[in-house]
């Protein structure tokens, strides 16, 4: 289904037809089974009957891995209680052009929301174990500084003295605290801050993150290979940011885009990449 152009109300239809015929029981665990695959790859029998919205790959050893168009995966998050607004993080894959921005945030925190959901953490996030999730989407435009999006969230990102609680924190606005996506940890006795900044092609920080941040990550499209630091910022290599992704989201990470545009010999990962973007037209 990834390889032809579909409708938004097809796809829609598609999913709701799919996910309608799985039982109750069933249903969360073919959720949880689209996630699994999206991040690791692979296939599982729980996924069901959604398993006929996703593009099939064989791999280098013959075998075969699952690959998830973001418009189905966007369908998917929604049903997720605590990510339901993470979905729109999807979508902006679906309404943005190749080389817009924005549709290089939505795929990195269309990632950190399903490894939130999951706990299945990498370097370029804090610990994930026994942590309750959310995510926000900051909508107003005088969030400015880190402080400014903790006070006015504050009541969200308040945890017990027993659950620590972890939120993705996204807008849309251009001067957002000086980073694209914040991921907030809070803890009975400590809170962490981390801030990422994604950034089209191999530009480099001009200057220094904003205040209020435990770590900073500034995350390039056209990564290099070797991490480095400037201005204290941490700039992950390409590898890195590869894991963070994870499968299918990859595979619509600019680096593909730039590599199709430029009429490079199309790798695995560009045909995929060409599929997921067909599915979003």
């Amino acid at each position: 289904p990834g390889l032809v152009v579909t409708s938004e109300q097809e796809v829609l239809e598609k999913f709701r037809e799919r996910f309608e015929a799985l039982k109750r029981k069933e249903s969360q665990k073919a959720l949880r089974g689209v996630i699994e695959t999206a991040l690791k790859g692979g296939r599982t029998e729980e996924i069901g009957s959604l398993e006929g919205l996703a593009d099939v790959r064989v791999t280098s050893n013959r075998s075969t891995s699952l690959l998830w168009p973001p418009c189905y995966l966007s369908q998917v998050v929604k049903k997720i209680e605590g990510l339901e607004r993470a979905a729109n993080l999807l979508d902006m894959l679906r309404d943005g052009q190749t080389n817009d921005g924005k549709a290089w945030e939505g795929v990195v925190a269309a990632a950190i929301a399903m490894r939130l959901w999951l706990s299945r953490g990498t370097d370029l996030l804090p610990a994930l174990k026994r942590t309750e999730i959310g995510c926000i989407i900051d909508d107003d435009a005088q969030s400015t500084t880190v402080a400014d999006v903790l006070n006015r969230h504050a009541s969200s990102l308040k945890s017990t003295d027993r659950v620590t609680s972890t939120h993705l924190i996204v807008s849309w606005h251009d001067q957002f605290v000086g980073v694209d996506v914040l991921l907030v940890k809070e803890g009975c006795q400590r809170r962490e801050v981390w801030g990422y900044q994604c950034k089209q092609g191999e530009r480099a920080p001009e200057s220094h993150p904003p205040e209020g941040l435990n770590k900073a990550i500034w995350l390039q499209a056209c990564a290099r290979q070797e991490t480095t630091f400037s201005q204290g910022w941490e700039i992950p290599s390409e590898k890195r940011i590869e894991e963070l992704l994870s499968v299918s989201l990859s595979e619509v990470a600019p680096q593909y885009w730039r590599a199709l545009v430029q009429s490079k010999p199309p790798s695995a990962a560009a045909v995929g990449s060409s599929a997921a973007a067909g599915a979003n037209s």
